[in-house]
């Protein structure tokens, strides 16, 4: 099911179950997020994994359509631009330096559940709090992966068979990688990656009204893959200390802060 068929069918369910609830009402909003990224067990093309080459952080924004229920229980859905990757750097013990680093765009469509409590009984006034959760689905727009050894721009093949032992090449994967590749390099970074990213989400947050019918939302949310990231063809085995490792699958991890501005009719 591709993301339009996902936000048709959620939309159409979220209308549907406000023409027959006799309470609360219908609300839309922006929102912005500043988050902290990872690649959770990166994939190296067959070399041991990188050391992490610390924080990465990246805005997101969207907009959400959302109906609340009963003053303590919202549904939702949202659309927006979120981003994800990962820096990474390692030696290796032997004086290279070995750098790489992802940069992934993505469409993204949460569906939450969000209950409210706390604070004072009219729905419609108020600080109170809240806790959120659900799925989200992440669309792939564009992907950028970048190599260098010992500051040189390499491409993907040769970075990937660079391993620590003097700069010498090890060819593992090599008859892979070739088949995946053109000159050394996938025809685009996308091609590394699915197309569709499954995620899930919790947040903790509190919601403040400036009046009756406008609402600010702050909130610690954060959330990661379900499905793996690598594209089918890229799921290669790894290779550590003299021996095969198998494949375990990436996945994108991420946590920040999240405001929200909400108009409810």
């Amino acid at each position: 099911m591709n993301l339009i068929k996902i936000f048709t069918f959620s939309s159409i369910t979220l209308l549907s179950a406000g023409s027959v609830m006799a309470q609360g009402g219908f609300f839309v909003g922006v929102n912005a997020s500043g988050n902290a990224t990872i690649v959770a067990n990166q994939m190296n093309y067959g070399q041991k994994e990188m050391d992490y080459d610390g924080v990465t952080f990246h805005p997101s924004f969207g907009v959400t359509l959302g109906y609340d229920l009963d003053g303590g229980n919202q549904l939702s859905i949202g659309a927006g631009i979120q981003q994800g990757g990962q820096k990474y750097k390692d030696g290796y013990g032997n004086g290279d330096q070995l750098e790489k680093e992802i940069k992934l765009n993505y469409i993204a469509i949460p569906i939450a559940y969000t209950h409210v409590f706390g604070g004072a009984k009219d729905p419609n006034s108020g600080t109170k709090f809240f806790v959120t959760l659900g799925p989200q689905f992440n669309l792939l727009q564009s992907a950028e992966v970048s190599h260098t050894v010992n500051g040189k721009d390499v491409t993907l093949s040769d970075f990937a068979n660079h391993i620590a032992g003097g700069g010498n090449a090890y060819q593992f994967n090599q008859a892979e990688i070739l088949k995946l590749t053109t000159n050394g390099e996938p025809a685009d970074d996308k091609d590394l990656f699915n197309s569709m990213d499954i995620q899930g989400f919790l947040g903790i947050g509190i919601q403040s009204h400036l009046s009756e019918s406008l609402f600010l939302t702050f909130e610690l949310r954060g959330g990661g893959s379900i499905t793996d990231i690598n594209s089918d063809e890229w799921q290669l085995d790894g290779y550590k200390d003299g021996k095969r490792q198998d494949y375990e699958a990436s996945r994108n991890v991420y946590g920040g802060l999240r405001i929200g501005l909400n108009y409810k009719f």
